[in-house]
């Protein structure tokens, strides 16, 4: 018997013509093994190499998106260069360089200084002054004008007047929740 069909003539040639384009291509790869292998390791690694960039980039570029003067905020680190020829870069300043920085150079408009202290012991005193828990926190020193320049959302209190006492903290809510039980009874 007959098949009689119809159909649009072009994609028959365009079927054909991939299919031979693709046999082409695979006995011209399957020819020159060596050759072919090189090329495509050489192009694997180059595609592994651009997006193993990319994704450093990206984890680089989403730190602190939220706050609102992100492209203004620098953070000033120390350069020091050793006997070796070594160049060390710390995160630690000396304490002046908050103080002496808007004072010597114009346009800065604010500037903060942070302290690690480290894990410290702290007590949980109750009314009557009788310890109910210790814990070590990661306890950090700052000046007020930290929160200035940072945008967090406050749950309670306010940046204005958060630092401006003597023994003073601001907490997390998940550090609060994490030592207190309930971020309203760190309050």
């Amino acid at each position: 018997g007959f098949l009689y069909c119809f159909c649009n003539r072009k994609s028959i040639i365009r079927t054909s013509m991939l299919k031979n384009y693709f046999k082409t291509a695979f006995r011209s790869l399957w020819r020159n093994k060596r050759y072919a292998l090189l090329n495509i390791t050489g192009l694997t690694l180059g595609i592994a190499v651009c997006l193993v960039i990319y994704v450093i980039i990206q984890y680089e570029q989403s730190f602190d998106t939220f706050h609102t003067r992100k492209d203004r905020i620098y953070r000033v680190l120390t350069v020091t260069p050793e006997e070796s020829g070594k160049i060390n870069y710390t995160q630690a300043v000396p304490f002046p360089v908050p103080t002496a920085l808007p004072n010597d150079f114009s346009g800065f408009e604010k500037v903060s200084g942070i302290v690690q202290m480290g894990k410290r012991l702290v007590a949980l005193e109750d009314k009557q002054g009788n310890i109910q828990k210790k814990f070590k926190p990661l306890v950090y020193f700052l000046q007020p004008s930290f929160f200035d320049i940072f945008d967090y959302r406050w749950l309670a209190g306010n940046k204005a007047t958060a630092l401006n006492e003597p023994n003073s903290t601001v907490l997390t809510r998940s550090t609060a929740e994490k030592y207190f039980g309930d971020w309203h009874r760190a309050m």
